[in-house]
């Protein structure tokens, strides 16, 4: 609540569809009218601006910022965010979960004990076509077999959320299941 009083005091609202997604109408100099956004998760904020400083200025007048400063991301909670020129030369963002779904490859591997059940590069799809998760009858798993399904649903949760979305359909069948999972659903996790 205390964080949510700067960007009150910045003439920001808060989104109908998200409260810690904060809007505020602005104009760049050119007289094009836009909204600007601030993105607050946590201990993470993000100012999506013409001109961040204004907002980044008044945010830490009240708090104190990693560093003592405020400067452009190259990473906002997990995804890769980069500013690169687009196929006409604008300069735009552009946003990446390479490094989160590699460092997910990279936990469940030890998880594992260092082996996947699959060649890398080998899996035609996201699960198995003839797995059905409804119907599946293998033995419930233990109280740690059973975390670590939910845990590694949460990571593939997470990365759907940052772009993934070709593994939606299967992570949302699988996702469905988590309470009890099965060993073919974590099989298949």
């Amino acid at each position: 609540s205390k964080l949510a009083g700067v960007p009150r005091d910045l003439n920001c609202r808060p989104s109908l569809a998200d409260p810690d997604v904060w809007l505020r109408a602005a104009t760049k100099p050119c007289g094009f009218e836009h909204c600007e956004m601030v993105l607050c998760c946590v201990d993470d904020v993000m100012v999506i601006s013409h001109e961040p400083g204004r907002t980044a200025d008044g945010i830490q007048a009240v708090f104190k910022l990693k560093g003592d400063k405020a400067s452009a991301p190259d990473m906002h909670l997990g995804v890769t965010l980069e500013k690169k020129p687009n196929s006409k030369g604008v300069e735009c963002w552009t946003m990446s979960p390479e490094k989160h779904v590699k460092a997910a490859i990279e936990n469940v591997e030890k998880k594992l004990g260092g082996e996947l059940p699959f060649s890398k590069g080998q899996c035609p799809t996201p699960m198995r076509t003839d797995h059905h998760p409804a119907e599946d009858t293998s033995a419930e798993l233990d109280a740690e077999a059973l975390g670590c399904c939910q845990e590694l649903i949460g990571v593939l949760r997470w990365t759907v959320e940052m772009g993934r979305l070709d593994i939606l359909f299967e992570m949302s069948l699988l996702s469905s299941h988590s309470a009890p999972p099965r060993k073919g659903h974590l099989e298949q996790v």
